[in-house]
């Protein structure tokens, strides 16, 4: 006799950093079955595409999660940084079902949040000589940031050098672009 459905043990909200890889375990499901007999306890879970769509800004995440069907472990499929900035919140419908003769199921909604990655500050520093010529190239610079192509990342310089440096996104090197005057500096 099948007389339960499968019931969820408590789901937790995720927080997830917009910098998450694909197939990263972003979370566990467990749901219990109280019927007894030859399926007992055998529950399969899947994904499923909500009742009602989700409002503008939030994603049912079905194409970017995927969940094994006997563990109820929850992967990411793809980057998540390729698709932060379709939305700010991501409502996961998971569903429950046993394996009676007359199988019953029940869901959850597992919240999870995007959390962006701060902006990255650093320091060098470089020994430039006043009577450097202009036009010249001091030193490469670099950054990437794992899981996001680096053509989509800034360099910027800030305060007084901007108007003697330059940095070149193209070729990634920092160069003196004014005759340096320590005096007036």
């Amino acid at each position: 006799m099948n007389a339960h459905a499968p019931v969820f043990s408590e789901v937790t909200p995720v927080m997830l950093n917009w910098t998450a890889l694909a197939g990263l375990m972003v979370a566990r499901v467990n749901a219990s079955d109280a019927d007894t007999g030859p399926s007992a306890g055998t529950i399969t879970y899947s994904l499923v595409r909500p009742e009602v769509s989700p409002p503008t800004g939030i994603s049912d995440g079905l194409t970017i999660f995927n969940i094994s069907p006997t563990t109820g472990i929850i992967t990411l499929t793809s980057n998540l940084i390729d698709h932060v900035n379709d939305f700010s919140e991501i409502l996961l419908t998971i569903k429950a079902q046993d394996h009676g003769p007359i199988p019953l199921s029940a869901t959850t909604v597992l919240s999870i949040v995007p959390i962006p990655v701060p902006y990255l500050e650093f320091d060098t520093r470089i020994q430039v000589p006043e009577d450097t010529p202009e036009n010249t190239d001091l030193t490469s610079v670099t950054c990437a940031e794992r899981g996001r192509p680096s053509n989509s990342l800034s360099l910027n310089l800030q305060g007084n050098f901007s108007r003697f440096f330059a940095v070149s996104l193209a070729t990634s090197q920092l160069s003196l672009v004014r005759k340096l005057d320590f005096e007036s500096l």
